[in-house]
């Protein structure tokens, strides 16, 4: 649940993931050239790791964004807000 927005999200084994009730799918046609991906990192992770993640993925033409919740970064993949998110040790 996100308080501020009023958005709750949940999903169930076979059973797909709703926002507010209403059932959610991706946009297939963004990539990591088009969309933004999430990005997160945390004290097991060192600061070279996530450096050469971030350039590798502005190397190929993407952006990032970090929020500093890995469960709402796959909340918001799965509304199709992120392309993808990718936390080295989560």
């Amino acid at each position: 649940y996100v308080p501020c927005n009023e958005e709750l999200y949940a999903s169930a084994l076979g059973m797909g993931a709703t926002l507010n009730g209403k059932a959610l799918s991706i946009d297939p046609s963004k990539t990591i050239r088009n969309a933004v991906t999430g990005i997160g990192a945390n004290h097991h992770v060192t600061p070279a790791v996530v450096a050469s993640l971030v350039e590798k993925l502005l190397e190929a033409g993407g952006n990032f964004i970090r929020n500093g919740s890995g469960a709402l970064m796959l909340a918001y993949v799965a509304a199709g807000r992120l392309v993808g998110y990718y936390e080295p040790y989560m």
